[in-house]
């Protein structure tokens, strides 16, 4: 399959140019089928303006974020599942198919290009080939078919318009830079000049290419500076003219030149080759063998990434460093240490040799044929070693001593060798100077000289000063270094790193030999295994661990100290560092899968910072996209998944969020960047959100975004304020009917007084006392005591029952009628045989112990007989009735008198001949008694049914007065 499309991708297969191997090669971080790729065949990838990483397949677009691949096919909205070439413009990302057909990728939905109709449709080859959009907007799409190069060039509005011109003659090719650093080229194969402009129609140099075929153009813009490859040579820009800087050869599938002005080449089936512009092209090195390079881009990091035909996508951390493996010619065996003699390398090996670098970057055995069991290199850069059976030191070139030691510590200038328990010490000119025995001392691991004479020794079981024949052990006390001491580093006059096995890093004082410091995990260190040590100055140490390589900055001062680290997303072989040698200006690392040459300036710390994308916002399990950020009181379950793009470190990046509300919290660290909040309460929040690099620390800048839960409508300020008005408008119209309701009661119960008081008067009226007192008298002159008497007990009687009932408030009925009954037996006696009355002695038995305001019947009997039956001389009639209906009694006065008009007519004419009493004729005992009746109901004054009724005959003439009304039934 890939050697059929390999036939539509390529033109022309020429022999590449030979390369030369090179002993240093980078590593490689690579993406295949296993991480989520959907093929291994992969034509092109470029970086978007967000920062996603997008690659072209033949089984779909693939976007990838550092940590997932998601996979765009057909089936999503694409024209074709083969991509070519990619392009973005204004936000959208463009692709181009192997039907021939465009697309792009616009806000996460995909669209076809409206115009692939007028797209040519002869056979398409990617080499050669590119398109973009000019400043108008017009698609620019050159093709490379059957050896002729052609141009289409489509506006906005889908016309087609005529090529870029060219010459009458067509022999020279005209290139166009774009902003995404390729071609757009036209004009005839035989074209025999080649001439660079900018967008702009400026013409920025001219390259003479002398008739010849080129199969693929390219062209770049570096730092101001113009290249360009063709015809199998780069060229750059020096004036108006191209200079060459190197050859390439001629089956060249890609050239790209990078930021730092590196030239790299992909060919086909013969991998990658990198020109270094740090050796000025001179050294051409080769890399990926055997892969087919259909694409290379450099992303906004710095990291280099490359598309192959056969193995997916490669990646190239930024300021990678090389290394040394199998893979480069370094022969078979663990590095276990690294010494330096002459600024040059020597690696002593696991399997018991010790190799030197040659000048062609190949390795030899120091001592060819020689078992070593241990190696070390004097201030002086002399080498010494111990040998199987013999154990030797060299005393002079090719001039052994024998010592009984299997083990070299050089310390300073001094060379001690070791057994279990011995110690033998030569000069640099290899004379012996003491030999001691230490029983009690494990096997030594390590020495150095803390001042003349006097040493540091490290051991399995502890730290030990080692001075006019004793070994005194450091901090017996401590646990500190009751176990091994892999390494000693003198910092500076006063101080001393000790690495241990297990307890991290001990700063010890050069004249107390005490410890002044310690640095652990807690101090960012990454595990208490601690294998080397490499002093870079005063203020730095490196440190080798089992998780990487750290550079501790002022590690005597807690205070500055800071700590970065390095690991294999930087380009180490591996995280396990076994011994660290510096070499002018890097750093070799002795790991446990080869060599890493690590420069000393590499940045360990990331200085931008890392963009963060928002992937959704989820609200009660929906997605919410209101560009308000306003919620309601019951969408108060947030869900916020974001990603940080970063290619350095990848899945190695840890997220911090907060959620700043009513009040500030913590920042909250995690690796899974997607964050639940379960039933948030009404308010205002800002989600603060970014990613950060393993080794940094501090937080220098996040991402946000703000959101509003309102509160339910009853809790808002409106209705709050519209609850505290109303409130307000109903106490105060309660506080008023209350004020009116009491003023009413009092008023009542002032009236009820008053006209109780007013009854009582007209009851008692000095008339009614008066005509008493003289009809008494007037018995009494006759000598008719009897009558007198009677007349006297009846109004006694009355008075006591009148003064009585007026006492109280209510009374029964049944006493009511006998006081209105003893009042109407004196009218009667006062004006005998004028008049009947009938009014009950007794009341029902279910309204005996009814209660009724005293003197209501009273006024209306009195006026019935005064004015209705009085002026009638004789035959009057006058009956009341008391009756139960429903909840209330009934009670009717009813007279045959003259009415009331005629009772009217007769009291004019007699307030024609006498002065009116306005009280009296105002507040008459009926309108009194009347308002009284209406307060007795208070709230339902229309319940008495109060009225009065003038009778009348068939003829019209007034035959008496009917009086109905009710009173409450009340016990």
């Amino acid at each position: 399959m890939v050697v059929h499309k390999l036939l539509f991708i390529l033109c022309v297969c020429f022999a590449a140019s030979v390369v030369n191997s090179n002993a240093q090669l980078p590593v490689f971080r690579n993406y295949g089928t296993r991480d989520g790729m959907p093929s291994s065949e992969t034509y092109c990838i470029m970086q978007d303006s967000r920062g996603y990483m997008f690659i072209g397949t033949d089984r779909g677009l693939v976007r990838f974020d550092g940590t997932n691949f998601e996979t765009l096919t057909t089936g999503d909205g694409l024209v074709d599942n083969t991509i070519f070439l990619l392009a973005e413009d204004h936000g959208k990302l463009w692709y181009y198919t192997f039907s021939g057909n465009l697309g792009y990728l616009y806000k996460n939905k995909l669209f076809a290009y409206p115009f692939n109709d007028r797209l040519p449709l002869t056979p398409f080859y990617s080499a050669g080939a590119s398109f973009s959009f000019d400043k108008d907007g017009s698609l620019l799409l050159n093709r490379y078919s059957q050896w002729k190069y052609s141009i289409s060039v489509i506006d906005e509005e889908g016309k087609t318009c005529p090529p870029y011109p060219t010459p009458e003659n067509t022999k020279w090719r005209n290139v166009y830079l774009t902003a995404s650093g390729r071609c757009i080229t036209s004009g005839a194969e035989e074209a025999a000049n080649i001439n660079v402009f900018t967008q702009d129609k400026v013409l920025l140099g001219t390259l003479s290419i002398g008739n010849k075929i080129s199969v693929n153009d390219f062209a770049y813009v570096v730092d101001s500076k113009v290249w360009l490859g063709v015809n199998g040579s780069v060229y750059l820009l020096r004036g108006k003219t191209f200079k060459k800087v190197l050859d390439i050869g001629k089956d060249v599938l890609y050239l790209y030149v990078d930021k730092q002005a590196n030239i790299w080449v992909g060919y086909r089936q013969k991998g990658l080759v990198l020109y270094r512009q740090s050796d000025k092209y001179k050294q051409p090195m080769q890399l990926l063998p055997t892969y087919s390079i259909s694409c290379i881009k450099q992303d906004r990091e710095g990291g280099m990434w490359f598309t192959t035909l056969e193995n997916g996508i490669y990646y190239l951390p930024p300021d990678f460093p090389f290394s040394i493996d199998e893979k480069s010619k370094l022969p078979i065996g663990k590095t276990l240490r690294i010494l330096r003699q002459n600024n040059r390398p020597l690696l002593f090996q696991s399997d018991n040799t010790l190799l030197t670098m040659n000048k062609n970057n190949s390795w030899s055995p120091v001592f060819p044929g020689r078992t070593i069991f241990s190696a070390g290199t004097s201030a002086d850069d002399k080498v010494y070693f111990t040998s199987k059976m013999n154990w030797v030191v060299p005393k002079k070139p090719n001039s052994f001593i024998r010592v009984y030691s299997n083990r070299i510590l050089c310390a300073g200038s001094t060379i001690i060798t070791t057994s279990d328990y011995r110690i033998l010490c030569f000069d640099k000119a290899g004379n012996h100077i003491r030999e001691d025995t230490f029983p009690k001392v494990s096997r030594f691991t390590c020495a150095a000289e803390a001042r003349d004479n006097i040493y540091l020794t490290g051991a399995l079981r502890g730290l030990y000063i080692y001075r006019n024949d004793s070994m005194v052990p450091i901090s017996r006390d401590s646990t500190d270094f009751l176990c091994r001491i892999s390494g000693i580093e003198i910092l500076d006059d006063q101080h001393v790193a000790v690495a241990t096995h297990g307890n991290g890093i001990m700063i010890i004082d050069r004249d107390k030999y005490t410890v002044t410091g310690r640095i652990t995990r807690a101090d960012g260190l990454k595990g208490t295994v601690v294998n080397a040590l490499c002093r870079e100055n005063d203020s730095v140490l490196w440190v080798g661990t089992n998780g990487g390589l750290g550079r501790i900055s002022y590690p005597t001062d807690k205070r500055k100290m800071v700590l970065n680290w390095a690991d294999m997303d930087d380009g180490i072989l591996s995280n396990e560092i076994n011994d660290i040698c510096r070499i002018d200006s890097q750093l070799w690392l002795a790991t446990a899968k080869g060599i890493t040459l690590f420069p000393l300036n590499k940045k360990l710390v990331y200085d931008d910072s890392i963009p963060v994308l928002l992937n959704s916002i989820m609200v009660n399990g929906n997605i919410w996209s209101n560009t308000d950020r306003v919620l309601t009181y019951n969408q108060n379950n947030i869900s916020v998944s974001f990603i940080g793009i970063n290619y350095h470190y990848g899945r190695d990046l840890k997220y911090c969020y907060r959620l700043k509300g009513k009040e500030d919290t913590a920042w909250n660290y995690t690796s899974t960047p997607t964050i639940n909040y379960i039933s948030l309460s009404p308010g205002s929040y800002v989600f603060e959100y970014a990613a950060l690099a393993p080794n940094e620390k501090s937080i220098s800048h996040f991402n946000s975004f703000f959101f509003t839960i309102m509160p339910p409508f009853w809790l808002r300020w409106w209705f709050l304020l519209l609850m505290v008005v109303i409130f307000s408008v109903l106490l105060f119209v309660i506080i008023q009917v209350r004020f009116k309701s009491v003023k009413k009661r009092m008023q009542l119960v002032s009236d009820l007084n008053m006209y109780r008081d007013k009854a009582l008067r007209n009851q008692m009226s000095p008339h009614f006392v008066y005509n008493s007192l003289n009809l008494l008298g007037n018995f009494v002159m006759k000598l008719d005591d009897k009558t007198a008497m009677n007349i006297l007990t009846k109004f006694s009687s009355l008075m006591r029952l009148t003064f009585k009932n007026t006492g109280e408030k209510l009374v029964t009925i049944e006493k009511d009628l006998e006081a209105l009954k003893l009042y109407s037996e004196m009218e009667s006696m006062r004006f005998p045989g004028r008049f009947d009355i009938d009014i009950p002695s007794s009341v029902p038995d279910e309204l005996k112990h009814c209660l009724v305001p005293p003197l209501l019947i009273q006024p209306f009997v009195e006026n019935a007989i005064l004015h209705g039956l009085l002026p009638k001389k004789q035959g009057g009639l006058l009956s009341v009735s008391v009756t139960r209906q429903s909840d209330a009694i009934r009670i009717i006065i009813k007279d045959n008198g003259i009415g009331r008009q005629a009772a009217s007519e007769i009291k004019k004419r007699k307030d024609n001949h006498r002065a009116v009493d306005h009280e009296n004729s105002k507040d008459s005992g009926i309108t009194v008694t009347t308002v009284r009746i209406k307060q007795v109901w208070e709230k339902s004054p229309e319940k008495s049914h109060f009225k009065i009724v003038d009778l009348h005959n068939a003829d019209g003439i007034a035959t008496g007065t009917f009086v109905e009304f009710y009173l409450p039934l009340m016990r």
